[in-house]
């Protein structure tokens, strides 16, 4: 199982496309960590992966990373690493200079827990469509945060497909977790979900801060 996350990790860094990419390299690495951490084996086929993408800075990367002298790896590993010179890699950037970081301020939500909404039944499906049409008036002005999380499957190729999983609808005040995987496969999605989508894609009134609106709204539609 674990080998097949990592296989799937690495289809995700290396075939996708900027414009299509749907995990930053922070979270990338840090699932990486978690996976491979403390087990030899796991970091063995990682780093063999890496070889297969011919990408030296990775490989020489994780290899400190993980506390690996090159003599503990396999002998064909250590040949290619004694072959390549230090490139420049796309996918991990490794600045060891020292340098003074600066502080990032970022805005801060004082989101309450009662304000986060998770969506997995009628009554919050209908919370969430009375904010979304603001009562009766739904010809007000509406700017939505909006955001979704996929739902990998594990098939080991280069066109593993994502099903969307969640999906993020921020208002001003509240949150909505709408549980898109489970909740409109139990019920009738004709009526329920149309309602919802022509609302968030279609209305003039409604503007949502979303890098990838068309594609959200292909992949929104699809789970009609």
């Amino acid at each position: 199982q674990h080998r097949r996350t990592l296989s799937y990790l690495i289809n995700v860094k290396y075939f996708e496309n900027i414009e299509e990419k749907t995990m930053s390299d922070e979270a990338w690495n840090e699932l990486i960590e978690e996976i491979i951490l403390g087990n030899n084996d796991l970091s063995d086929y990682f780093i063999e992966l890496l070889v297969d993408k011919d990408d030296i800075v990775a490989v020489r990367y994780w290899i400190a990373w993980l506390n690996r002298p090159e003599y503990t790896l396999p002998p064909w590993v250590q040949r290619y690493i004694r072959s390549k010179p230090n490139n420049r890699s796309t996918t991990v950037a490794v600045d060891k200079s020292p340098k003074q970081t600066a502080s990032i301020e970022y805005y801060k939500i004082p989101f309450e827990e009662i304000q986060i909404v998770f969506v997995d039944s009628m009554p919050g499906y209908e919370r969430l469509l009375d904010r979304l049409f603001n009562g009766n008036n739904s010809q007000e002005e509406l700017i939505l945060g909006f955001d979704c999380e996929w739902k990998p499957i594990f098939n080991n190729t280069s066109t593993s497909k994502q099903r969307l999983s969640i999906v993020q609808i921020a208002f001003p005040n509240e949150i909505f977790l709408l549980d898109v995987l489970h909740f409109f496969h139990t019920c009738d999605t004709e009526n329920i979900q149309k309602r919802l989508a022509n609302r968030l894609f279609d209305d003039d009134h409604v503007t949502i801060l979303c890098k990838f609106k068309l594609f959200l709204k292909i992949e929104f539609s699809k789970e009609k």
